[in-house]
């Protein structure tokens, strides 16, 4: 395809936050220059990914500072689907767009504590800095999309276990700072940190209760009714946070 040299030729991402191609160096500048389509949300094939914020900021700077050394800088698009679960990885994708040179790698732990600062105060900003950091860590691991029973192992290195333990420890530190932040940002704080972590650690859980349901169960032990009625409890939290989410919130 061939397109008139003052269009801005815009190259994407895979969908899933690689980006496939950069501008050849060794070719001729374009008068339309190139940009980058990005995502942060995804709808198709072979799943959809649109329920949480799955993205670490370290990635985006990444694959956007790649794009700005190699040129791909006269437009920069983000899908974000949804916005509001969008809020923290928007504002980097925003501020770094609009000056690359000012953030650099090392630069990634203070801009997340600023920006809490920016949004629930500066008392618990570093705290909370290391949530959003480490919660965008375990869900882009796996998307909770993509999660099933077969996702991970109940007998190598304890693999289900720990990933429920690192959940749960994160849902213990959120929760300490919610019942000690100032009430007037309580319900942001819930929006924008205790209910993702909650509902991602959840689901997780979920999940894992499930596989040792169907284990034990074609291993004929009666344990697997202790993890039926374990994975029916946490379905109902789910819908439970679910419901907090949408009618008790402010």
């Amino acid at each position: 395809m061939r397109v008139p040299d003052d269009v801005t030729l815009l190259l994407a991402d895979d969908n899933w936050g690689n980006i496939r191609k950069l501008p050849n160096p060794e070719e001729a500048s374009r008068k339309g220059g190139y940009g980058i389509y990005y995502h942060f949300d995804y709808v198709g094939g072979p799943r959809n990914y649109k329920w949480l914020n799955t993205t670490q900021i370290s990635r985006v700077w990444e694959q956007m500072n790649l794009a700005y050394k190699f040129g791909a800088d006269k437009l920069w698009i983000v899908n974000v689907g949804d916005i509001k679960p969008m809020e923290y990885p928007t504002s980097f994708f925003l501020d770094f767009a609009w000056d690359p040179e000012k953030i650099g790698a090392g630069d990634l732990k203070e801009y997340t504590q600023n920006w809490a600062a920016r949004q629930l105060g500066k008392e618990f900003s570093k705290e909370i800095a290391d949530i959003l950091l480490t919660y965008t860590k375990y869900n882009s691991r796996r998307k909770p999309e993509l999660i099933s029973p077969g996702t991970y192992s109940l007998s190598n290195f304890n693999e289900a276990e720990r990933v429920v333990k690192e959940y749960n420890e994160l849902v213990e530190k959120a929760e300490a700072i919610y019942r000690q932040i100032q009430k007037k940002y309580r319900d942001a704080y819930f929006q924008l940190v205790l209910f993702p972590v909650k509902a991602s650690a959840n689901l997780n859980e979920l999940y894992v209760s499930a596989a040792k349901n169907k284990l034990y169960a074609a291993q004929g032990r009666a344990a697997a009714n202790i993890y039926a009625a374990k994975t029916k409890e946490l379905f109902e939290k789910d819908a439970e946070l679910t419901n907090q989410y949408h009618t008790e919130l402010a």
